[in-house]
């Protein structure tokens, strides 16, 4: 499964959880003066590709990487940094990955087969 398959993969799931699946997608070249208006307007490099909001106002950022993936240095300082202001970002390689992490922070759904 290519990352872009796992991505979907992962927002079809977090939707099966009836939670809410939200992609920043900050992936991609641009050229410069569209990099730069979009800079101002707050894209930040190294964004997480999935935002999932939760029941009471939870959230949890997931990193979706392909089995030999690894986390970009931009990335690397955008999880530490958020994770000192207190927030969950998790770097994820696989749909049973995700799957466990959704359980672990949401609960599994009522009526959904493991």
């Amino acid at each position: 499964m290519t990352e872009k398959q796992l991505h979907a993969a992962i927002v079809k799931l977090v939707k099966a959880f009836g939670l809410w699946p939200i992609h920043v997608p900050n992936e991609g070249a641009r050229d410069p003066r569209e990099a730069a208006i979009l800079r101002c307007m707050g894209v930040e490099p190294g964004t997480p590709d999935i935002l999932v909001l939760g029941p009471r106002g939870s959230f949890l950022w997931l990193e979706v990487k392909g089995p030999l993936g690894k986390l970009s240095p931009k990335q690397h300082e955008w999880h530490a940094r958020a994770k000192e202001l207190g927030h969950s970002v998790v770097v994820v390689q696989s749909l049973d990955a995700a799957a466990e992490e959704l359980e672990r922070r949401f609960g599994w759904p009522q009526g959904m087969a493991r």
